[in-house]
């Protein structure tokens, strides 16, 4: 019997918390510039905007090692490779969001880029939300197609054994008939 992995729960919920504390980190950045406690410059939004877009690209390489994850050795090149280049745009993201802050500097071409680049991030965010979203659906159905697969096993088993023990059951009482 092929036995399904239970998909894994504990991760989801850490990488909720993970993305929570970093929007709430984003939002009271918003909040301190809109009430002029804190000045955001364009060079930041920049930095924030690539290092965004870099890490829901990294993110993005999570899908072809999903549907790798069950493959044979022969494809275990692929899995590195893409398991690589989304390390790589991992740190260029942490990369970006500490370094080019004060590299950039800031000029209306930059404000047009970082706004430019936000939106384009927004929409690549929204998109492996969706793909997020449609695979652990995919895991979570599969798990319970798989238990449900078990369920019906078993109760076809437990049938058979039901059958046998009144076959039995019916033989002992001919048998016992004739012997009175």
């Amino acid at each position: 019997m092929n036995k399904k992995k239970r998909p894994n729960f504990f991760s989801t919920i850490e990488m909720c918390i993970l993305l929570i504390t970093i929007g709430t980190s984003f939002t009271i950045i918003g909040l301190l510039h809109i009430l002029e406690k804190i000045i955001v410059t364009s060079s930041l939004v920049s930095s924030l905007a690539i290092s965004g877009l870099l890490f829901v690209i990294a993110d993005f390489f999570n899908y072809p090692l999903k549907l790798l994850k069950n493959s044979t050795d022969k494809k275990r090149f692929l899995k590195i490779s893409f398991n690589l280049v989304r390390i790589i745009f991992l740190i260029a993201s942490i990369l970006s969001l500490t370094i080019l802050p004060y590299i950039l500097s800031p000029t209306e071409t930059l404000d047009k880029i970082a706004v430019g680049l936000s939106i384009i991030t927004i929409g690549f965010t929204i998109i492996n939300i969706s793909l997020n979203y449609y695979f652990q659906s995919s895991e979570i159905i599969e798990y319970i197609f798989s238990i449900a697969e078990r369920a019906v096993t078993r109760a076809e088993e437990s049938t058979e054994h039901a059958e046998k023990a009144i076959t039995i059951a019916e033989n002992l009482i001919e048998q016992n008939k004739e012997k009175i």
